[in-house]
């Protein structure tokens, strides 16, 4: 049979005719005897590159041109493993950032009625009651003004972004290397200087405005948004890194002191995963639900997901009001792999739309309790057991308890001593005190290898490396940190 597959491959836009006779479905093992592409770049791109061959050219716009074209250098750059270590056991330290949910991200750049979005962070006289209304005037700005709060990472970042608005990140300069690590930094740090820009009042000459470099530089972002910055995206960023450097275990060199031998087998890990021949954009970021189409010296290869993945996060009264980092994750991962797929535990009822928030007015009583009012986040999945009463859906009942007294604990419990799970992701590993229970720690560290179970640093500072491994290591193999390492 034939199928056809469209894909974004960095800057390019691909659409594959694939003949899949003699294989069960896209995720059967056997090779593709058939696989047609045709990848062409992205509009903008024609614009950045005309903008390189042209003398005349200002010095912004080539060094925005230059930062647009590498934007997926730059982010194979930043993926690249810290090795971490504790009490002679290493694991591997790699980025990540909040996401946002695919269908929130706009599909072109709307039309503009004014120069600034008017929620200003900070202050609170210019915050929005109403998500929708707050949105549509994102839309309508050409900036929104965002900067560092707690942490570096910060959701409007991504609000600003998905509305195809540009973002004036007025702290970016002092941003530290390991922080938003996922994001185009150089991009940002740029439009600090968009041509008619006056930061000392936030305003925009409206008769000098690039307006065709303003398009390009938008639609830019808008793709990098839904290829690395939505929750599927960053789910799939983490499963295929969890898959990727199973060899740094296997290999035994999970203890090995050597950093030299461990640099040199991750770098050569990275770079076949990630080669930057020729555009250097031949990374794959594909819209597939569970495989990856990508290619090596030429040769197209699949790569096929986990098929069971456990979600475990702290049981604690805060996560019940909205964890960002725990809960994007986590809305990503069953929107990439199903629901089905995904057992999470406790269950994060905010994320999950029941017949209760069926009315738009229930719907937006609750979020007003959540964390962020749950702009964007909160009510994102519609609660399976709606549609299904059987007993295997009880994992995704949202009056699933987290305790011993209830069967799905026992039932969750059992499925990791038989190993049911291809990866344990812990989505809370930040969490710290009394109050914070962490369930099924004993069973995982016996039933599971290093390199099978992620934990989340979501925290809102810099990685405390020996605080962190101490509880985790040597069961983790993985850390993803939102903001990285202090140096």
């Amino acid at each position: 049979s034939i199928s056809s597959l469209s894909y974004v491959n960095g800057h390019k836009l691909c659409r594959c005719q694939i003949d899949f006779s003699g294989t069960k479905s896209i995720t059967d093992s056997a090779q593709f005897s058939q696989l047609s592409c045709d990848c062409r770049d992205a509009p903008y791109l024609d614009y950045f590159s005309g903008i390189k061959n042209n003398p005349h050219a200002s010095d912004f716009h080539r060094s925005i041109a230059k930062a647009v074209e590498d934007l997926y250098r730059d982010l194979i750059r930043s993926r690249f493993p810290k090795i971490v270590s504790h009490n002679n056991y290493n694991a591997l330290l790699h980025p990540i950032s909040f996401s946002i949910p695919e269908e929130l991200i706009v599909q072109s750049i709307p039309s503009k009625e004014k120069t600034l979005c008017r929620a200003i962070p900070g202050n609170l006289s210019t915050y929005f009651k109403d998500e929708l209304t707050y949105r549509k005037d994102l839309e309508g700005s050409l900036f929104a003004l965002t900067i560092k709060k707690s942490g570096w990472d910060c959701f409007r970042h991504l609000e600003i972004l998905s509305a195809g608005c540009l973002p004036l990140f007025r702290d970016i300069l002092k941003c530290p290397k390991s922080a938003i690590a996922c994001h185009p930094k150089a991009v940002y740090k740029l439009l600090l200087e968009f041509p008619g820009l006056r930061l000392e009042d936030l305003s925009q000459d409206w008769t000098v405005l690039d307006r065709q470099l303003y398009l390009a530089v938008g639609e830019a972002l808008l793709q990098f948004t839904r290829n690395v910055l939505s929750c599927k995206a960053m789910a799939r960023y983490m499963l295929e890194t969890m898959e990727r450097y199973q060899g740094f275990f296997s290999s035994g060199l999970q203890t090995e002191q050597n950093q030299h031998v461990l640099q040199s087998f991750l770098r050569r890990v990275h770079h076949v995963n990630y080669s930057t021949a020729n555009s250097g954009d031949s990374f794959v970021f594909a819209n597939a639900t569970t495989t990856k189409i990508s290619s090596h010296k030429g040769r197209p290869f699949q790569q096929t997901l986990a098929k069971k993945v456990l979600y475990l996060t702290h049981q604690n009264p805060d996560l019940d009001s909205g964890d960002y980092q725990s809960d994007m994750t986590l809305i990503g991962m069953i929107q990439l792999l199903g629901q089905h797929a995904v057992t999470e535990f406790p269950l994060h009822r905010a994320v999950h739309k029941t017949l209760g928030e069926f009315a738009l007015a229930d719907a937006q009583r609750l979020k007003q309790t959540l964390y962020g009012k749950g702009f964007s986040w909160a009510l994102t999945l519609t609660e399976r057991s709606l549609f299904n009463d059987s007993e295997s859906d009880t994992f995704h009942s949202t009056s699933q308890p987290a305790d011993d007294r209830h069967p799905v604990y026992h039932a969750v419990k059992q499925n990791i001593l038989d190993k049911v799970y291809d990866y344990i992701v812990i989505g809370s590993g930040h969490r710290t005190g009394s109050d914070n229970v962490f369930h099924f720690w004993n069973e995982i560290c016996k039933s599971y290898a290093p390199q099978q179970v992620a934990v989340i640093d979501g925290d809102d500072y810099p990685f405390r490396k020996d605080v962190f491994l101490s509880r985790w290591l040597p069961c983790v193999g993985h850390v993803f940190s939102r903001e990285g390492p202090a140096h």
